[in-house]
């Protein structure tokens, strides 16, 4: 299935759009003492600039991450039948199977199933956020927490409104992501203003920087 199916183009294409996987997977343990070709990984860095590993068999994750995914009642829940692989495609706001395909799906059996899914899921919850917005807003977390650490605060604020502007009226899981990220900036800059005034003599540079930001916390 991961080669026919996962690593398929048409696939990628329509699972970017439609769905979020979870992988889940028995005996994981067993397989990294034997390491075998399907765990070996190459070295990268991640959003922050860190080194990581990721699996290459599936780009993006990491070996750790697979692990915690695996040692998950995923498994007891989401596979029935003894028969693998398996795939329970998951109401996201009942952590219930909507549908499940034993063995091998092809692309079309997937997409279709999955393409029916969400017909369900908007019809009772209406549509959700679109992949590329939702894609632009994590996007803009890491860039605030890497603006943050190098004191960029109003760079930061602009950045959180810039981000704000995408969504006019944000669900509830976009919602809670921009609080955090507007209070975080908040936290921050506040105690950087709060430090900053035990600067004895602040140079024209400091106090303008200082200014500006006061200015744009309002």
């Amino acid at each position: 299935m991961h080669r026919s199916v996962l690593q398929n183009k048409k696939y990628i294409r329509f699972a970017a759009a439609n769905s979020v996987e979870v992988i889940s997977m028995e005996e994981i343990e067993r397989a990294e003492r034997k390491q075998p070709k399907t765990i070996a990984t190459y070295k990268t860095k991640d959003a922050y600039g860190d080194e990581v590993e990721y699996l290459i068999e599936f780009a993006g994750l990491t070996l750790d991450e697979l692990k915690d995914l695996s040692n998950t009642q995923a498994i007891l829940s989401f596979m029935a039948g003894g028969k693998i692989p398996y795939t329970a495609i998951v109401d996201p706001h009942t952590g219930k199977a909507i549908e499940a395909i034993k063995g091998k799906p092809t692309v079309k059996s997937l997409t279709a199933a999955i393409s029916r899914a969400r017909a369900t899921l908007e019809k009772t919850h209406g549509k959700g956020v679109k992949r590329d917005a939702w894609n632009k807003l994590s996007a803009a977390e890491v860039q605030c927490d890497l603006l943050l650490a190098a004191d960029k605060y109003v760079e930061a604020l602009t950045l959180h409104k810039k981000t704000a502007a995408l969504f006019k009226r944000p669900v509830a899981p976009v919602k809670l992501k921009l609080d955090a990220m507007r209070a975080s900036i908040e936290k921050d800059a506040r105690l950087y203003l709060e430090a900053a005034k035990k600067i004895p003599s602040p140079t024209s540079a400091q106090r303008a920087k200082q200014a500006a930001l006061r200015k744009a916390l309002g």
